[in-house]
């Protein structure tokens, strides 16, 4: 990695790794440990009866073992995570006394089971040294891939043993949908922090599509953008047009964040990049317990002749839901356009 990059990445990461610290320091342990024990008994629903499905002494559908006792500690996953620099200035700064392990997700990560390492792969030796304080573990996940999804969520979500922290720095166009929709669907999640990179690429607009995150609709019209960074120019005209859809964006996403009666939510401008406009900061928490409540992330599409914005409510002509592999295809792009 060159070393422009790196310290542009290591200031990405400081506001967050800010953030999580303050906020684990001052975790209460014995109001947690008691959401635990209500969510196991109820099922999240405070009527005191066993969740649907589920047997008393067993898991419940907020994955935690009603007959456990909770360690007091978190897990933390970092989404996206790249090489890993997040995570492992977390496991020297944060109190392992009050997490468990911090686990990287990214697709370029090599399997467990894979026979050899390609390459494309992410190297891996860093990981398990044993000085780490907190342990460092890896997952290789497609956010974008349904089957990756609900395997991550089984497996480092709902088997977590307590609440999870999540991360999510320099999301790429759709990957902070994702992002927000794990957090809005697993009530283990009790934060998240999510950092947008560039916009959704423009295909989206072109099928005219419009996803409803949290019960929130967002226009891929009006978010969209064009061009891309290549070999570090930039392609594409001039990116101050993009400014305001990348403001549209990060409002929408924090919209779409379902935080529950008692959390809270908000963005922040954090001025880590001098000559680009993506300093936005997304940051939610809310208690153990709470979410899974509203509908999943799903893709609508305008009919042809329809346009947000123009005092027309959008026709829904196709759903699609998020993590599927097969979408409509883009329809031809009318001319002039």
């Amino acid at each position: 990695m060159k070393g422009n990059r790196c310290v542009k990445e290591l200031n990405e990461i400081v506001p967050v790794i800010a953030r999580c610290r303050d906020q684990i320091n001052a975790l209460e342990i014995d109001s947690v440990r008691e959401a635990i024990k209500t969510t196991s008994s109820d099922g999240g629903d405070g009527t005191g009866a066993d969740a649907p499905g589920t047997v008393a002494g067993t898991t419940s559908a907020a994955g935690v073992d009603a007959e456990s006792v909770w360690t007091g500690k978190v897990e933390i996953v970092d989404l996206c995570s790249g090489f890993g620099y997040l995570g492992m200035f977390l496991s020297e700064l944060l109190p392992a006394s009050k997490v468990s392990k911090i686990t990287l997700v990214d697709k370029s990560w090599p399997k467990h089971n894979a026979k050899e390492v390609k390459k494309h792969h992410l190297n891996c030796d860093h990981l398990y040294h044993e000085q780490w304080p907190i342990r460092l573990a890896r997952s290789s996940q497609n956010l974008k891939n349904g089957t990756d999804t609900r395997s991550m969520t089984k497996r480092l979500i709902s088997g977590a043993e307590g609440p999870v922290i999540m991360l999510g720095v320099h999301l790429c166009g759709t990957l902070s949908l994702r992002a927000v929709e794990l957090f809005n669907a697993n009530p283990e999640i009790i934060s998240i922090a999510v950092k947008p990179c560039c916009l959704p690429v423009k295909a989206h607009s072109y099928r005219k599509e419009v996803w409803t995150l949290g019960g929130h609709e967002i226009f891929a019209r009006k978010v969209c953008g064009v061009g891309k960074w290549k070999k570090g120019k930039w392609i594409g005209p001039p990116r101050t047009h993009l400014e305001g859809r990348f403001k549209l964006w990060c409002e929408c996403l924090a919209e779409g964040t379902d935080i529950g009666a008692e959390g809270e939510k908000s963005t922040e401008q954090i001025q880590v990049q001098a000559d680009h406009f993506q300093n936005t900061y997304i940051w939610a928490t809310r208690p153990y317990g709470v979410g899974g409540n509203k509908p999943s992330l799903t893709t609508t599409h305008l009919e042809p002749n329809q346009q947000p914005g123009f005092g027309r409510e959008p026709t829904q002509v196709k759903t699609v839901e998020a993590g599927t592999k097969k979408e409509p295809l883009c329809p031809p792009i009318p001319k002039g356009k």
